[in-house]
């Protein structure tokens, strides 16, 4: 299944232009892990694999990482600041925005809709493209029914209302709108 969603967004990145860069901005579904952590990685890690020239390639995605505490943290700000005209960005947050325990990380889905505007903003005033990626379904979400037929809620632990938010805002502001969660839900359940 990672490898549908791996190839997916490979066949995407295959349109950007040679000399565009593509960095990704997110969260331990996104980022690379070390050697001594596999299997586990992050679709990102995985996807240079897939990329003609993967030093193009900037995964810049942080485990624990919500778009308010990775602006706060400076990390966005970074990305910002080595963006060129003709780059590309992928952004994907939503499963640590929803931990209200979690002061430095939560936001309301409406704040959490502010904060990727001004992402979105930024990168527009860079010349650069930003897509929208969703948040994958947490494996919680993840259950057999009765006669063993899988089924998975994409809305799982509460990133429900921060995909619907990535899906809304692609809409209102002409973002593509990579969507991995309605991908992942339907691959698990075949």
């Amino acid at each position: 299944m990672i490898t549908k969603i791996l190839l997916a967004a490979a066949a995407f990145s295959c349109t950007f232009p040679l000399f565009a860069d593509l960095y990704l901005a997110g969260d331990s579904t996104m980022c690379n892990y070390a050697d001594r952590q596999y299997p586990q990685q992050g679709w990102g890690q995985a996807l240079a694999r897939y990329m003609k020239n993967p030093d193009m390639l900037h995964n810049w995605a942080v485990g624990g990482r919500s778009a308010k505490s990775y602006k706060a943290e400076g990390r966005w700000q970074k990305i910002v600041d080595a963006l060129k005209p003709g780059d590309f960005v992928i952004i994907a947050f939503g499963h640590n925005d929803a931990n209200k325990a979690k002061t430095e990380r939560y936001s309301s889905p409406e704040d959490y809709k502010e904060l990727m505007k001004g992402f979105a903003a930024d990168v527009k005033a860079n010349e650069a493209t930003l897509v929208f990626a969703t948040s994958i379904p947490h494996s919680g979400g993840i259950t057999k029914d009765k006669d063993g037929t899988t089924k998975v809620r994409g809305s799982a632990a509460g990133v429900g209302p921060y995909v619907a938010a990535t899906r809304e805002l692609g809409a209102e502001l002409g973002v593509e709108v990579l969507d991995l969660n309605a991908y992942a839900c339907k691959a698990f359940e075949q």
